[in-house]
C-alpha cells in the first residue's frame, strides 16, 4: 500500500521516529499510531517508483501495492492484542539455519505472503516460528507476535526477537505483464521492495535482520546498519513514497546495489539470478554472477542434536533421500561449545 505523507510539527525525537517509520506496512499498529500523533495525511496514491525503465517501474509499484488499500482504516491505535505463538522449530546454532528451516516450509502461492520470526533463547540457540499467513495478502509480524504501542515486537518470555522472515507471492504472470523478462521477474520477486526496505531500516534496533523467501528458491537477508549511508537510502525511499522522487534507478539491480551499500545484504540460498553462491552482496555485484569468490558463510546446518551419532545419521539419510546416482556428499559433525554436549551436521559439498 502506498501513501503520501505530511508530518506536522512535533518535538525532535518524535520527528526522527516518524521519519524512520513512514512506511511500516509490516508493523500496522505503528503506522496507525503515527497517523494519530503526527497528523500524517494518509491520502492513498500510487507512488511514482524511482526507476528510469518503465517496465521495472510498473512491476516494482505493482509488487508494493498488492496489499489492501483500505488497510489503514482497520488498524487499531492501541498495542495489538495478545497473539498465540505458533509452534517453534527445533533448535539451531544460527539464525540462518532457523530461517532456512522456515524457508523450506513456505508454500509460495498467488494468494498469500507467509512469514514468521526467528527467536533466540537463553542458551543462545535459535528457533523459527512455523510459517503463517494473516488475514491480508501481506504478512504482518503481528500475525505471530504482539506489538507494543510503538509497533515493535513483544518477545515471548525466555526469548529475544532477532529476525523476521516473510515470502513474496508467486505472481510471475502479473509481473511479466509489465514487460519484464522471466529472469528480471525472478530477480524482482526474490528482492526486497522499497516499503520492505523502509521497514528493515526502521525496525533495525528491535529486529536487526529480515529474511526474504523468494518464490523461485532464493533466500536473502538484510541486516540493518544504522549508518549514514543507510539514512540516505531511507530519505530517498521516503521521497519515492511521497511521489517526490527523481528517476534514481534504472533497473531493480540498481536498487539492490544501494541496499547492499546501506547495510549487509546476504544471499543465504542462491538461485541462478543470485549467482548460485552463498555470501554477502557487494556494491559491484551483477545479476547471475556469484556474489563472492571466497567462502564467507558456513554451509547451512541441521538442527542441534544431543548425540553426534544422530547428526551423522541425518546426513546419511539426506544422501539416501537423494536417490541412486546422485553426487557423493561429504559432511562434518560439529560440536556446539555453548551449551555443551550438542551436535550439528554440516554439509561441505558434493563431488
Amino acid at each position: 500500500m502506498a501513501c503520501s505523507v505530511n508530518i506536522s510539527k512535533c518535538c525532535a525525537d518524535k520527528v526522527a521516529m516518524q521519519r524512520t517509520n513512514l512506511a511500516l506496512h509490516r508493523s500496522s499498529s505503528a503506522r496507525k499510531a503515527l497517523k494519530k500523533c503526527a497528523g500524517i495525511d494518509m491520502q492513498r496514491k500510487r507512488h511514482a517508483g524511482a526507476f528510469q525503465d518503465e517496465a521495472t517501474r510498473r512491476a516494482f509499484c505493482a509488487l508494493d501495492l498488492l496489499a489492501s488499500e483500505n488497510l489503514m482504516d482497520t488498524i487499531p491505535v492501541t498495542p495489538s492484542r495478545p497473539v498465540e505463538l505458533p509452534p517453534l522449530s527445533p533448535a539451531f546454532i544460527s539464525a540462518d539455519d532457523a530461517a532456512y528451516w522456515a524457508h523450506r516450509r513456505i508454500r509460495h502461492t498467488v494468494e498469500w505472503e507467509y512469514g514468521g520470526v526467528v527467536l533466540q533463547d537463553k542458551e543462545g540457540l535459535f528457533r523459527a516460528t512455523e510459517p503463517r499467513h494473516g488475514e491480508m495478502p501481506r504478512f504482518y509480524f503481528e500475525t505471530v507476535l504482539s506489538a507494543d504501542k510503538f509497533g515493535h515486537p513483544v518477545a515471548p518470555k525466555g526469548f529475544q526477537v532477532v529476525a523476521i522472515y516473510h515470502s513474496h507471492q508467486s505472481v510471475h504472470e502479473q509481473m511479466r505483464s509489465t514487460g519484464l523478462s522471466d529472469s528480471q521477474v525472478r530477480l524482482l520477486l526474490g528482492s526486497f521492495t522499497s516499503s520492505e526496505m523502509l521497514f528493515n531500516i526502521a525496525m533495525g534496533e528491535s529486529m536487526p535482520a529480515h529474511y526474504l523467501s523468494g518464490p523461485d528458491g532464493s533466500l536473502i537477508k538484510y541486516v540493518a546498519s544504522g549508518n549514514a549511508v543507510e539514512q540516505v537510502l531511507h530519505d530517498q525511499l521516503v521521497k519515492e513514497w511521497n511521489g517526490q522522487s527523481s528517476l534514481h534507478y534504472k533497473f531493480v539491480h540498481s536498487f539492490i546495489l544501494d541496499c547492499a551499500a546501506a547495510g549487509e545484504l546476504w544471499v543465504v540460498v542462491a538461485n541462478d539470478e543470485w549467482g548460485g553462491v552463498r555470501g554477502r552482496v557487494t556494491p559491484t555485484w551483477e545479476p547471475g554472477t556469484a556474489v563472492t569468490s571466497k567462502v564467507e558463510a558456513l554451509p547451512l546446518c541441521t538442527r542441534v542434536y544431543a548425540q553426534a551419532e544422530k547428526a551423522a545419521t541425518v546426513a546419511l539419510d539426506d544422501k539416501a533421500s537423494a536417490g541412486p546416482g546422485s553426487a557423493a556428499l561429504f559432511s562434518s559433525v560439529l560440536k556446539v561449545m555453548s551449551p555443551p554436549g550438542r551436535y550439528r551436521q554440516r554439509n561441505h559439498g558434493f563431488f
